[in-house]
């Protein structure tokens, strides 16, 4: 029925079958038998021709005989045109092949027959996979590294900028355009001409490669740092006739390397205001006590003294606000919550600022509904709080000007102001007023004393508390507002948590084991001007000694003793006297490890 030469056929590289009308196979070529070990004896139909192969589509679904190309082109009586068919092999193995099928015709145009060209495409099927893989992996590399890649063609002037590129710069693809003026157009006015000046010097030089850094203008307005790389490509008489490269977007790397060379540079101001204030109390202290060894300077004993009791509050104040902070950043301190009533604690506060607003001439106006609900706090904890944003209102307010503490209920929460008519505080401060080691300039009065982290350690304290902490200042000289808010208690009918109060000691005997004889000493005076009885000793075997000598109440117990530490004499005194005393440790060391290994040496 066809007739062809045998030699053309066997000559072309792709698998050739000719069908009957019915289907049956007439014949074909070596390579259609080759491609996956085709049954091709004259008469076989494409099914027994397939034998045991499966077909499946390019998505990976089961075809059934009825859709195998030949059967299907010839019930249509039409041609199929390059179809992908996946040919599984009994042995698990497969081979892509591309099948066009012809419908043949006689000459009254009566269906005869079909011809079915089979191409192998597997290794071309395979390769486009793993371009597409390849393809895929560096474009989330440059996506994760933010690097997009452009060609400029020096001959033609054509500009090619990858989508990404545009994307990192907030444009779809189309809607930016591949032209060296709209792309020269982004680049921030004063970086133009040091690009220029760059890539000029490249081209007319011998460098091939270059970096430098410019500022892209983002589609919302804002300016992106990008790191330029580019390669410079030559004839072979060295003239330069394109440049390809990338852009790196580095804006957030800028932003982090500011953000650390500032922190940096708070952290040493920090210092040098922490030496300032640590020195300031001792050369205040050193003056006084050489005072009270001065016969001639008698009549100024009383305020030698009152120069050394108020310089020392500064200093354990100031060293109290660093192991604060400290324990705070690290998540160390662990709060005592209770339903407290807002009124008392904002009582309590004012009281103990009240003689910094007398020393001021401040008038203060305080603000407290009859009302108010109770919150759920520490109230040691909230007093802190207040008290340090009181003494900055009292410290950053000229003499004589107002500071107002004003409570009220917003919904659900109770919020505390702190207000003041004072300093104010610069529109660029605002932001990182409540940062570790951040603070204006006018702190560089320091007369006015602090360490800057008194901020820090309120909004801290109020996250902690589950609130929020804001500020707010018109300006310098428009004084300022702090505003606390702290959810109301979830139960208004709770027991209120009772504040400390002092109460009468009653006399004890007192044992102080500690080496540093200044601090027993001056711990023993204070004691027996109380009423105690004191017994003092300076080493950890002297001390076990005498506790078991006499029956003492307390012992306050120093835990750098030399030789035998602090935590070993407490075992023992434990293992070894009858009457057991109360321990309490005396350092400064306060880590947790300290105070668990305190609390297992008794």
């Amino acid at each position: 029925m066809f007739r062809f030469s045998h030699e053309f056929v066997e000559s072309v590289p792709i698998g050739i079958c000719a069908f009957d009308a019915d289907g049956h196979l007439i014949a074909s070529n070596t390579e259609a038998a080759s491609i996956v070990r085709l049954n091709v004896n004259p008469g076989v139909t494409e099914a027994e021709m397939l034998g045991g192969l499966r077909l499946y589509d390019p998505t990976g679904v089961l075809l059934t005989p009825s859709q195998y190309p030949i059967i299907r082109a010839l019930r249509a009586n039409e041609e199929i045109l390059n179809e992908e068919v996946v040919l599984e092999s009994s042995d698990g193995s497969r081979v892509i092949v591309l099948v066009s099928v012809r419908i043949v015709h006689d000459a009254d145009g009566a269906m005869r027959g079909a011809i079915a060209a089979v191409r192998d495409i597997t290794a071309w099927r395979h390769s486009e996979i793993a371009y597409r893989e390849s393809e895929a992996r560096y474009e989330r590399a440059a996506r994760a590294g933010k690097v997009g890649v452009w060609d400029f063609d020096i001959r033609t002037n054509e500009l090619y900028i990858s989508p990404l590129l545009k994307e990192l710069l907030g444009y779809d693809e189309l809607e930016l355009p591949s032209t060296m003026h709209a792309w020269c157009d982004l680049v921030h006015p004063d970086d133009v001409a040091p690009m220029k000046e760059n890539t000029d010097a490249r081209l007319a030089g011998n460098a091939d490669t270059y970096e430098i850094e410019c500022r892209r203008m983002h589609k919302d307005g804002t300016y992106h740092v990008f790191r330029v790389r580019g390669s410079i490509i030559r004839d072979s008489f060295g003239a330069p006739i394109r440049i390809t490269g990338s852009d790196t977007d580095i804006t957030e790397q800028k932003l982090v390397d500011d953000e650390l060379r500032d922190a940096g540079r708070r952290k040493d101001e920090f210092l040098a205001m922490l030496a300032h204030e640590l020195r300031n109390p001792l050369a205040a202290i050193s003056n006084a006590t050489q005072m009270l060894t001065m016969p001639e300077m008698a009549d100024m004993a009383d305020w030698s003294r009152e120069v050394i009791t108020r310089q020392v509050a500064q200093l354990t104040r100031l060293i109290d606000d660093l192991l604060d902070v400290s324990r705070i950043t690290r998540g160390k301190i662990e709060l005592r919550i209770a339903p407290i009533d807002p009124a008392t604690v904002v009582t309590r506060a004012v009281d103990a600022v009240s003689t910094l607003l007398q020393d001021a001439k401040h008038t203060l106006d305080l603000v407290l509904p009859p009302d108010l609900p109770l919150i759920d706090a520490d109230a040691t904890r909230l007093e802190q709080v207040l008290v340090n944003l009181l003494t900055n209102a009292i410290k950053y307010t000229p003499d004589g000007g107002n500071v107002e503490v004003r409570v009220e209920r917003d919904s659900n929460a109770v919020v505390f102001h702190v207000c003041d008519s004072g300093m104010g505080i610069p529109e660029d401060v605002l932001p990182k007023v409540f940062d570790l080691f951040a603070q204006d300039k006018r702190s560089l009065d320091r007369s006015l004393g602090g360490l800057g982290i008194g901020l820090t350690i309120v909004e801290r304290l109020v996250a902690m508390h589950g609130g929020s902490v804001s500020a707010r200042s018109d300006g310098p000289g428009k004084g300022s507002t702090f505003s606390v808010s702290l959810p109301v208690s979830k139960s208004e009918f709770q027991e209120i948590e009772p504040l400390p109060m002092s109460g009468v000691v009653q006399p004890r005997n007192i044992l102080i084991i500690d080496d540093n004889r200044d601090n027993a000493v001056g711990m023993a005076v204070l004691l027996r001007q109380r009423g105690h009885h004191v017994d003092m000793v300076h080493d950890g075997m002297a001390g076990m000694e005498r506790a078991k000598e006499n029956g003492h109440d307390i012992v306050l117990l120093d835990i750098g003793l030399p030789g035998l530490d602090g935590y070993e004499v407490a075992r023992r005194i434990r293992a070894s006297v009858a009457r057991q005393p109360v321990i309490i440790a005396v350092s400064g060391y306060a880590q947790q490890e300290d105070r668990r290994r305190s609390h297992e040496a008794g």
